[in-house]
């Protein structure tokens, strides 16, 4: 029972976290993102205050980073909503049914694993190959040392040095 609901949260929590951006690549997927990612706003919102009681604001801006208070909650929406659907799943499915996904959903959670781990590693890898992961800009050059946040003064220094982006030590050193 334990390996069975396994096998479906991480099939529902794989399609939920990672197939949404696979989704926004195919012709109209854009619609579908976003209306996704609308609702998930709204439900993070409400999530976060309401039963988190979060008291500091949850914003919702483009950073680079997945570690925002938005991020986090919207994190746990997705491992509670996958939940949810893997028990939904266990109690609808029942005998011949059952049986039927017993063959297949294996595969399918575990190639949705894969999948979406090795497009994370070889995107990661190629902004790695080609130093355009900390590219740098004449705004982030020139704002002060004490307005940069933790990450963003990592970025500056490490956008500058392409021997360090790309994770090798220039042989001069």
């Amino acid at each position: 029972m334990i390996r069975r609901f396994v096998t479906y949260w991480a099939s529902c929590w794989g399609l939920l976290y990672w197939w949404t951006s696979v989704i926004g690549l195919v012709p109209f997927g854009q619609t579908i993102t976003s209306w996704w990612g609308s609702g998930m706003q709204h439900a993070v919102l409400w999530f976060g205050r309401s039963v988190l009681q979060v008291r500091r604001p949850i914003l919702f801006e483009v950073t680079g980073s997945g570690d925002g208070v938005a991020s986090w909650i919207e994190a746990l929406l997705v491992l509670l909503l996958s939940v949810a659907l893997a028990s939904t799943w266990i109690v609808v499915t029942r005998g011949e049914q059952r049986k039927a996904l017993r063959g297949r959903l294996p595969h399918v959670a575990r190639n949705t694993v894969r999948y979406g781990v090795g497009s994370a590693l070889i995107y990661y890898g190629v902004a790695k190959l080609f130093a355009m992961q900390m590219w740098m800009s004449a705004p982030m050059l020139t704002q002060t040392i004490g307005s940069k946040s933790p990450m963003g003064m990592l970025w500056t220094f490490m956008g500058v040095s392409p021997g360090y982006q790309r994770g090798r030590v220039p042989p001069s050193c």
